[in-house]
């Protein structure tokens, strides 16, 4: 349908999302372009007024703001202020008797700016707010409609009692980053209504080490969270948040010489605030794992608990995440750290703290091993906790595994996994002497599983070399059923070949066979009957002693 056969409600949603997508500024018209096409978008462009309420310091000259503001009506403002052009359009004059009091957004990225435009302002119809800073100790900025905030310091002076979201953004100068950091909490303590709590900090440590100011902040923050963390210790009340449903905290401190800032402020504020109905709790640290321990300790009488059912650990390198979370996707709560910059072996120490009483309520374990180089499996933890590596995780039902079979092997080799009943394994590179080290594992295990499922690519062909290797390995020795999602070469998809424990048949999918002449044949099931007796387990042990197996091409010792 060619466009201008489009109904007008059709090209009203267009127009709208042109609004968004290219807006005017200093060298284009913008979307208002799109008035000039004919009558009909013009009329429907000017009966807009949405559109023009969100431009109106967008045009330099007084007789076009007027033009725009005649356009959006009564309609409330959006003030955006995204360059230093667009600070020079509209005189502070006409900015503060005329547009701020209808002013529903403000985006202003200017500290000297800020400063003069809001300082002890009452602004009733302001909903959203995006600003460097607003001083005055002493000059407070009401706005009793504001639901979301974005600021790059501390709102000591906005009174918002109906505040939904804030996110704090602080950098390492000097007069932003200041021991005053520990008093937060206060402030969120004057926002009953905050649902969402975002706080990053950047600190780094050694980029500036000429302007001994930047470090000494650094290190007098990291003291007053000492002494507020030690007068939790003796006593004083937490804040309570009623309504805290998401909180991020996000410590960039590269080149700590300690390595404990970072985990310092996020155990302060887990230890200051009290959320009843806390569902997503997300930590980003630039350190190493074990600074981070403390924090952990601090959380488990919080995080150990029923909720939290699934723990997941994903290993990107150089980067490590973890989370606690409900099994249930449709249920609330997660609790995720992200490390992005650590060592190989944070995986294990990772995968051990959290064997111990932190982890009595897991049923499900998923590891992810994302990159080249994985995890360094055999590496030195350094970590010890009250239960053994035999005992740990006694609570686990169900392990997912997203990369090599070694991974998983090395796993089931860590712990007795006493209630474990499925494993789901996802092979990114099909590699049969890692599956022969998981059925070794498999059959070093105390208890037996109940289903097996092996994902992934493979180089086979033909269907029966499927079967051939399953009952190979032997993982029918200690596996109820076996289910083979494995993809072959061949185009089409296979449905999943199941293996129980005992059977010495593979059922495969029916195919049909042609006569000699060529002509098509009757279709007759075909099965693949597997020799699972000693002959199999001697053929294959002479054959690896010629050196005839292929680990990723699939030619291996039972062709």
């Amino acid at each position: 349908m060619p466009i201008h056969c489009l109904p007008d409600d059709v090209l009203v949603i267009i127009f709208e999302s042109c609004s968004v997508l290219e807006p005017p500024h200093l060298t284009s018209l913008g979307w208002v372009k799109l008035s000039h096409v004919d009558r009909r978008w013009r009329a429907l462009i000017l009966d807009l007024p949405l559109l023009w309420s969100r431009v109106v310091c967008s045009f330099g000259p007084e007789m076009a703001r007027e033009t725009v503001l005649r356009r959006a009506l009564d309609l409330p403002l959006s003030l955006y202020f995204p360059t230093l052009w667009s600070y020079r359009v509209v005189a502070p004059g006409e900015l503060i008797n005329r547009l701020l009091p209808r002013a529903r957004l403000i985006s202003c990225r200017s500290d000297q700016r800020g400063s003069l435009l809001l300082d002890g302002r009452s602004l009733p119809l302001l909903e959203e707010l995006d600003i460097d800073e607003v001083r005055g100790l002493n000059k407070r900025l009401h706005a009793p409609c504001l639901r979301r905030l974005v600021i790059h310091a501390i709102p000591w002076t906005i009174s918002a009692e109906n505040l939904q979201s804030l996110r704090i953004l602080l950098d390492d100068e000097v007069e932003r980053l200041n021991p005053h950091i520990v008093h937060l909490p206060n402030v969120l303590a004057t926002l009953p209504a905050l649902e969402s709590f975002k706080f990053k900090v950047t600190a780094r440590y050694g980029v500036r080490e000429s302007e001994a100011g930047v470090t000494s902040a650094v290190h007098s923050i990291r003291r007053s969270i000492r002494g507020a963390l030690t007068a939790l210790d003796q006593g004083k009340p937490v804040v309570f948040m009623q309504c805290l449903t998401f909180m991020e905290v996000e410590a960039n401190t590269h080149g700590s010489p300690h390595g404990q800032f970072a985990a310092f402020l996020a155990t302060m504020f887990w230890r200051s605030l009290r959320f009843p109905h806390i569902n997503n709790v997300h930590f980003v640290i630039s350190e190493q794992f074990q600074p981070i321990l403390q924090l952990l300790e601090v959380m488990q009488t919080h995080i150990s608990t029923p909720q939290f059912d699934t723990f997941q650990i994903t290993h990107h390198w150089p980067g490590l995440e973890f989370s606690l979370s409900h099994n249930n996707a449709e249920a609330a709560g997660r609790c995720g750290y992200k490390l992005p910059s650590c060592d190989r072996t944070s995986f294990v120490v990772v995968l051990r703290y959290f064997s111990g009483s932190i982890g009595e309520h897991l049923h499900t374990l998923r590891l992810f091993s994302l990159s080249s180089p994985g995890p360094d499996l055999g590496g030195h933890t350094g970590i010890t906790t009250n239960a053994s590596h035999a005992e740990g995780y006694s609570s686990i039902e169900f392990i997912e595994v997203h990369g090599p079979a070694s991974l998983l092997a090395h796993v089931l080799g860590l712990y007795a996994f006493a209630r474990l009943r499925t494993v789901i394994l996802h092979i990114p590179q099909h590699d049969h002497h890692e599956l022969r080290a998981l059925s070794r594992a498999l059959r070093a295990r105390p208890s037996g599983l109940k289903r097996l499922v092996l994902r992934g690519p493979t180089a086979y062909s033909d269907e029966t070399k499927f079967a051939r290797e399953i009952h190979a390995l032997r993982f029918s020795d200690t596996v109820e059923v076996v289910v083979d999602e494995r993809n072959g070469l061949v185009e089409h998809v296979q449905p999943p070949r199941i293996f129980k424990a005992g059977d010495g048949v593979a059922r495969l999918p029916e195919r049909r066979e042609s006569t000699v002449d060529g002509s098509g044949g009757s279709s007759k099931a075909v099965t693949a009957r597997i020799r699972t007796d000693s002959r199999v387990h001697l053929t294959q042990t002479a054959n690896a002693g010629r050196g005839g197996t292929g680990a990723t091409t699939g030619r291996t010792a039972w062709h």
